[in-house]
C-alpha cells in the first residue's frame, strides 16, 4: 500500500471502528463518557491512535484496551484529563501507563498491562486478571490474590519480573517453574505449550513441574509439549518419583495395549481420552462419534464407499484413531457423512473422506472444525476446502 493511499484510507477506518464501539454504548451514558475522555487525552497526550494502519478485521486492540478501561470508570481513583500523558513509546507502555494513573497508587510491571487488550466485559477470565492489576496496583502482593496457583515468595518475584512480551498467564506459568528452581529455558518452554494457558489439577502440574526441575539438564526440550500433553490425556497420571524424563517420555510413547479379540472375531480398541459431539444445524442433527471396532469400519466403508476397513491394524496399533460424523435422518437412522482420522501422538487430523473420498467441504466440514477446535486438536493443511462461518452446537 503506498504512503499516499495509508493516509487516504487509514483515518476512516479507524473513525468506523470509533463510531461502532459508540454504537455498543447507546443507552449507557457514563460509560460512554468515560471512553470519550479516554479516548480524547490518548490521542492529545500519545501516540497510541497515531498512523495506526487498517485493521485485519475491523479491531483495533488500542481502542479496545480503552474500552476496557472505561468499563472500570467506578473504580477510577485519578481523573484521565490529568494524565501527563506519554509521548512516544510502545502501546503496551501506554496503556500502561494510562491505567496506572486512573486505577493505581503504586507501580505495576509494564506486562500486566496486557489485561486490558483483548476480552470484553462478558469474558470471565479477562475480567478475573484484570481485577489482579487493580489490587494489585493499590497495594495488595500478588501472592495474596486469588489465583489459579499457590504462588510463593519466590514465584511472585519471578513472576514481577517477567518480560513485557508475555501474556498474563504465560507469565504466571513461565514464574512456577522459575520459583521451584527451574532454568530460564526450561520455564520458557513449559510456558509455551498449552500448560502456558491452562490452568486446571494444579496439584497435578506443580508435581509435574515439580519433576521437570529435579531431571534438570535431562529434559529433552523438544520432546516436552508432547509429554506434557500425554499426561494431561492418561487415564492415570504416570508414577513420576525417582525417574528420569527419558523413561517417562517412553512410557507415554508407547502405543496402548489393544484390548482382546472378543469371540466373535470383531476385533476392539481402546477409546480416546477426548469426547465427541452433538450438533443441531441444517435443520438436522448431527453426531461426531469415534468408531471402535472393526465392524465399525467396516460398515463406514461400505455407507462411504471407501477403504477405511483396512485401518484396523492402526488403531490396533495405536497409530490412528477413526471419528465419523454422522447426520440423523427422519428415520432416526444415522448416516455416515466423513470419516476423520486423528494422529494421537501428534493430537493432528491427518484426513477427512466422504462419499468415494470426497473432500470435506460446507457445513460437515464447519462440524469438524467446531470440533477439533474444542478439542484442540492440530489440523494437517490442505485437508480441505475452507469452511463457512461457525454454527451452533447443541
Amino acid at each position: 500500500m503506498s504512503l499516499r493511499r495509508f493516509r487516504r484510507h487509514a483515518p476512516p477506518c479507524l473513525d468506523a471502528a470509533i463510531h461502532s464501539i459508540f454504537d455498543t454504548l447507546t443507552g449507557r451514558p457514563a460509560l460512554r463518557g468515560a471512553f470519550t475522555r479516554l479516548l480524547v487525552i490518548s490521542r492529545a497526550r500519545s501516540e497510541l491512535l497515531r498512523d495506526l494502519p487498517p485493521p485485519l478485521r475491523g479491531h483495533y486492540p488500542q481502542l479496545a484496551a480503552l474500552r476496557n478501561l472505561a468499563g472500570y470508570h467506578r473504580r477510577f481513583t485519578g481523573d484521565p484529563l490529568t494524565w501527563p500523558g506519554a509521548p512516544g513509546g510502545h502501546p503496551l507502555a501506554i496503556i500502561d501507563s494510562l491505567a496506572r494513573h486512573v486505577l493505581g497508587r503504586y507501580p505495576t510491571p509494564r506486562f500486566l498491562a496486557s489485561v486490558w487488550f483483548g476480552g470484553g466485559d462478558d469474558d470471565a477470565a479477562a475480567t478475573e486478571r484484570r481485577s489482579w492489576y487493580i489490587d494489585h496496583a493499590r497495594g495488595r502482593r500478588f501472592r495474596d490474590l486469588r489465583l489459579p496457583i499457590a504462588m510463593t515468595r519466590g514465584i511472585e518475584h519471578a513472576f514481577l519480573h517477567s518480560p513485557d512480551h508475555l501474556a498474563v498467564d504465560r507469565a504466571l506459568r513461565r514464574a512456577e517453574v522459575l520459583g521451584l528452581g527451574g532454568s530460564p529455558e526450561l520455564a520458557d518452554a513449559v510456558a509455551a505449550t498449552q500448560l502456558g494457558v491452562q490452568f486446571d489439577r494444579p496439584a497435578l502440574w506443580r508435581d509435574v513441574i515439580a519433576w521437570l526441575v529435579r531431571c534438570g539438564d535431562e529434559v529433552d526440550l523438544a520432546w516436552l509439549p508432547r509429554t506434557l500433553e500425554a499426561i494431561s490425556t492418561a487415564a492415570e497420571p504416570p508414577e513420576l518419583a525417582d525417574r528420569s524424563f527419558e523413561t517417562v517420555r517412553r512410557e507415554l510413547d508407547r502405543p496402548p495395549a489393544p484390548r482382546p479379540v472378543p469371540s466373535n472375531g470383531v476385533k476392539v480398541w481402546p477409546a480416546a481420552a477426548r469426547q465427541g459431539a452433538a450438533f443441531f444445524a441444517g435443520n438436522a442433527r448431527w453426531q461426531l462419534c469415534e468408531l471402535t471396532d472393526s465392524a465399525q469400519l467396516v460398515f463406514e466403508g461400505r455407507m462411504l464407499h471407501h477403504c477405511v476397513a483396512t485401518y484396523v491394524r492402526r488403531c490396533l496399533g495405536g497409530w490412528s484413531q477413526i471419528w465419523s460424523l454422522r447426520r440423523w435422518s427422519g428415520h432416526d437412522l444415522a448416516t455416515p457423512v466423513l470419516t476423520i482420522e486423528v494422529h494421537p501422538r501428534t493430537q493432528t487430523i491427518v484426513q477427512i473422506r466422504g462419499h468415494h473420498n470426497q473432500r470435506a467441504s460446507g457445513l460437515a466440514l464447519a462440524l469438524v472444525r467446531q470440533w477439533a477446535e474444542r478439542e484442540r486438536l492440530h489440523w494437517l493443511p490442505g485437508l480441505a476446502e475452507d469452511p463457512p462461518p461457525p454454527v451452533g452446537q447443541a
